[in-house]
C-alpha cells in the first residue's frame, strides 16, 4: 500500500509515525514543503520536498506556498507516483490543499491547536477548517475533546472520527531507567525535582509556571526545575529566571534527545505542564509511564488522562498562585506523590502503549483500502 504523508515532517510525532508505517511494511513518500524541518534520515522512507517558491518575509508567504503551488505540485505527484491514500497532518495547510486535489481516499489527523486554537483566529481559517474536514473519508484525532470539537466545527460525521491516542514507546519509556546520572551531574541528588518538557510558545504557558516558581522557592528552597525544551521564548523565560533571582533553581537543558529524555523523567519527581491548549500532552504521557505524578492545568484533552486529587492536581489556566499553591502541596507530601505516580504508571500502560494504539490507524487504512495488500 503506497501512501502520502503529508506534513512538514518537523515534530518527533512526525517521526515516530513514519518509522511505525514503514516498519508495518507501507510505502511512505513524505511530502513535505518545509524543506529545513524534515525529519533525520530514516531507512525506507522516500522523501518529495518542495522548494518553496515565495521567499518566507513576504507576507502571506505561506499560504501563497501552499496555494496555488503546493497544491499544483501535490496535483503533479499524485499523477506521477499514484498513491492510495493521502494522509495529512495540519488541517489548514496540507489537509486543506489535500482536500482541494479531489483525491480519495483521504486521511486528515489534526494535531491539536489546528482545531482547538486555528479556526477561531477568523473567518476564513474556519472556512478553510470546515472545506478540509468535510473532504476528508475518515478523521484521526488523539483525544475526545478534540473529536467534539471536530463535530461541533463542521459537522463531519461522528462515526468516522477514530480517536487515537498515540501512546509512547514503553520499551523506552519506563520506571526502571536510571535517572540519578542527571541528577549527579547537576549536584542534585538530594533535591526535589520537577520537570517540564515543553516547545517555548506561548501556548503552553510556561511564562505561568516560571511565576509559581519566585513562590514555590521560599516554601520548599530545595526544590529544583529541569526545563527540557527550546523555542522562541527561550531568551525571555532566561531573562526572567536571572532577573528574579531563581537561576540557582532552574536548569534549561535545551531539546533533549528522544533517547535520552527518559532518564530526565526518572531523574525528576514531579511532571509539570502550564498549557492553555492542548490535544493529548506526549510528554505528559511519557512522564506518566516513568511513574512521575503530574500538577496540570484544566485543559479539555488532559482532562481525559489525569483526574484532580486521584493521579494527580489540576489547576486553572493561567493562575500562578494556584499553581504554586499545588507544586508546594505536592512536593512536601512524600506518600502522595508515589501513589499519584503508582497510578499514572498503571494508567500508561493500560491505555498508551504506542504499539497498541497504533493499530487504530493501520484498521483506517484497511478500512479505506481492504483491496491493498501491505508489503
Amino acid at each position: 500500500m503506497k501512501i502520502f504523508y503529508l506534513t512538514n515532517g518537523e515534530s518527533v510525532h512526525d517521526e515516530r509515525f513514519l518509522k511505525k508505517m514503514i516498519e508495518q511494511g507501507y510505502e511512505i513518500y513524505l511530502v513535505s514543503y518545509s524543506k529545513d524541518k524534515i525529519p533525520k534520515e530514516i531507512p525506507g522512507l522516500k522523501k518529495v520536498i518542495y522548494k518553496p517558491l515565495v521567499p518566507s518575509l513576504v507576507p502571506f508567504s505561506i499560504y501563497f506556498n501552499y496555494f496555488p503551488f503546493g497544491f499544483l505540485h501535490l496535483k503533479y505527484l499524485i499523477r506521477k507516483y499514484k498513491p492510495d491514500i493521502l494522509h495529512a497532518g495540519w488541517v489548514q495547510h496540507y489537509g486543506f490543499i489535500s482536500a482541494l486535489s479531489g483525491f480519495h481516499p483521504l486521511v486528515i489527523i489534526p494535531w491539536g491547536s489546528d482545531i482547538l486554537i486555528e479556526p477561531h483566529k477568523s473567518i476564513l481559517h474556519r472556512m478553510l477548517t470546515k472545506y478540509a474536514l468535510n473532504r476528508a473519508d475518515m478523521i484521526s484525532c488523539d483525544a475526545r475533546f478534540v473529536k467534539d470539537e471536530i463535530v461541533r466545527i463542521s459537522g463531519y460525521p461522528e462515526e468516522k472520527i477514530v480517536v487515537f491516542p498515540q501512546g509512547i514507546d514503553q520499551k523506552i519509556f519506563n520506571e526502571n531507567v536510571d535517572g540519578m546520572g542527571i541528577r549527579e551531574n547537576l549536584g542534585w541528588k538530594e533535591k526535589k525535582i520537577l520537570i517540564m518538557a515543553r516547545t517555548f510558545k506561548p501556548v503552553y504557558g510556561i511564562e505561568f509556571f516560571l511565576q509559581a516558581m519566585t513562590e514555590v522557592v521560599k516554601k520548599v528552597p530545595d526544590v529544583r526545575v529541569l526545563m527540557c525544551g527550546d523555542g522562541p521564548l527561550r531568551e525571555e523565560f532566561i531573562d526572567f529566571v536571572i532577573k528574579n533571582s531563581l537561576s540557582e533553581y532552574i536548569h534549561f537543558s535545551g531539546n533533549v534527545k528522544n533517547d535520552d529524555l527518559p532518564k530526565y523523567y526518572n531523574a525528576a519527581d514531579i511532571y509539570v505542564s502550564s498549557s492553555l491548549s492542548d490535544g493529548t500532552s506526549l510528554a505528559l504521557l511519557e512522564s506518566m509511564a516513568c511513574g512521575l505524578p503530574s500538577v496540570v492545568t484544566d485543559v479539555p484533552a488532559i482532562l481525559e488522562w489525569v483526574k484532580d486529587g486521584e493521579n494527580g492536581f489540576i489547576v486553572p489556566r493561567k493562575d500562578s498562585k494556584v499553581l504554586a499553591e499545588k507544586l508546594i502541596e505536592l512536593l512536601n507530601n512524600d506518600n502522595m506523590r508515589r501513589e499519584f505516580g503508582r497510578k499514572n504508571l498503571a494508567i500508561a500502560k493500560e491505555r498508551a502503549n504506542w504499539d497498541d494504539n497504533f493499530m487504530k490507524l493501520v484498521y483506517i487504512y484497511d478500512k479505506l483500502c481492504p483491496q491493498k495488500e501491505v508489503k
